[in-house]
């Protein structure tokens, strides 16, 4: 009984210690890509669904550029590269007027530069129903997008980087107490809000994650299959009409932005941003923001198990002589390895949450190593 009460303490302290790492910023180093290749497997092989690939379009602006005038440090004039605003004019223009029954826009561009075009850009913006654009300011007094267009849907982004790639997502950003962009566009589509509070936040029976690990339901063969330049399908609306309207865009997600330049580094390589932020809201969708209450009583009996299958091989080599300890130690650590895998495999699968792997196993051998250390009784 001692033992069993001992181990529902050490429960319960990896339940909190996971909470903290949900809604945490930070990323473990080989967990990392631990988790990545668990993601890899869930939607690539498990989850390999096709209608992810069918249900967005992706437009390619890299090729489609102007010059426009900015104000250097120096308070010289310079020039920069912008997305053509008059060929993003035409593309929403004609999104409206073919009847605007996209299912949604995610336009990943910036628009912190001013051009001659915005005024005619600005009033099809407004007209679109059902969009967004990334807003990576934090606010209207860091002169960023919000003082371009006032009146559009904007949030930021959200990206939190590891080893110069993309590791987790925020959902909430604290600085500008805002939803970010994957989130709020879960919302416009779902009808739910989602406020947040200071540490930590339920909702829908569940705890809201602040932070979560992306899947990458779309990688580079579906952007490469994919892709459109905006000229090509500004062509295709124009000319196909409402035939192409009704077969191709009709109740879809339309992801525009820069495909060859805007790349993160991902579990599936480099990705383009806004793909990353597409993944991003599948994720979402697909309930990885949220811990329902029943993980949580998953996650403190797969614990507790893990404890007994530690004492398991404690008692073996307690009947061994020294000389196989070496061995019964590696085995232990891959038996323990491979069963907190599969607790991790499961809890992701069922529940779309993650149990991490490296710290569950250092947490089970440190504590035994200690309470050893103290001479007590086997852990």
């Amino acid at each position: 009984m001692k033992r069993l009460k001992r181990y529902i303490i050490h429960a319960l302290v990896l339940i909190i210690l996971h909470v903290f790492y949900f809604n945490s910023s930070w990323s473990l180093g080989g967990e990392n890509e631990l988790m990545n290749i668990l993601n890899l497997v869930e939607t690539k092989i498990i989850d390999n669904n096709q209608e992810y690939q069918n249900n967005f379009i992706l437009i390619n602006t890299a090729y489609n550029r102007q010059l426009a005038t900015i104000q250097l440090k120096d308070g010289t004039l310079g020039s920069v590269a912008i997305t053509n605003r008059k060929t993003l004019a035409r593309t929403f223009s004609l999104l409206d007027s073919l009847g605007g029954e996209h299912r949604y826009v995610l336009c990943d561009i910036q628009f912190d530069v001013q051009s001659p075009m915005d005024s005619a850009l600005e009033s099809n913006l407004v007209a679109l129903n059902a969009s967004i654009f990334p807003d990576n300011t934090y606010g209207v007094e860091t002169g960023g997008l919000n003082n371009v267009f006032s009146s559009i849907n904007v949030a930021p982004a959200g990206y939190i980087s590891y080893n110069g790639g993309v590791s987790k997502i925020e959902l909430f950003n604290a600085k500008s107490s805002r939803n970010t962009l994957p989130l709020k566009m879960y919302e416009d589509l779902s009808g739910k809000q989602y406020v947040y509070d200071d540490y930590l936040t339920f909702g829908e029976g569940s705890l809201i994650l602040k932070y979560i690990f992306p899947r990458y339901y779309i990688d580079n063969s579906d952007c490469e299959a994919k892709a459109l330049s905006i000229g090509a399908f500004n062509d295709l609306l124009e000319f196909g009409g409402f035939e192409f309207y009704e077969s191709s865009v009709k109740n879809k997600v339309i992801v525009i932005g820069n495909t060859i330049d805007d790349r993160h580094y991902t579990s599936l390589g480099f990705l383009p941003g806004p793909i990353v932020l597409y993944n991003t809201f599948l994720s979402i969708e697909n309930g990885y923001h949220k811990v329902h209450w029943i993980w949580f009583a998953f996650a403190f009996v797969s614990f507790i198990s893990l404890f007994y299958l530690s004492h398991f091989w404690d008692l073996i080599q307690k009947d061994r002589q020294k000389k196989g300890k070496v061995f019964l130690l590696f085995s232990e650590l891959l038996t323990l390895s491979l069963a907190v895998a599969v607790i991790s495999f499961f809890s992701s699968f069922i529940f779309s949450v993650h149990v991490t792997i490296i710290p569950v196993i250092v947490y089970v051998e440190s504590a035994k190593l200690i309470r050893n250390y103290l001479n007590h009784d086997i852990l």
